[in-house]
């Protein structure tokens, strides 16, 4: 399989992937997608931002299709 954003630091890649766990964890979705949305948001580079937007729709994507 090929890798994707290469260029990203583990340590966002984990750090995205706390922030999507947490988000889940909200009792209330608007909550958490407001959450996801933020951090997105608040990326700085703009890789690192393509790489958490595709990030959580492929999470997403995983919990809806189980």
């Amino acid at each position: 399989m090929v890798e994707l954003f290469t260029e990203i630091p583990e340590e966002a890649k984990k750090r995205a992937e706390f922030v999507f766990n947490m988000a889940l964890r909200q009792n209330d979705m608007l909550n958490a997608v407001k959450i996801l949305n933020e951090y997105t948001n608040s990326c700085v580079d703009e890789e690192e931002q393509e790489f958490v937007e595709f990030y959580f729709r492929m999470r997403l994507e995983e919990l809806l299709n189980g």
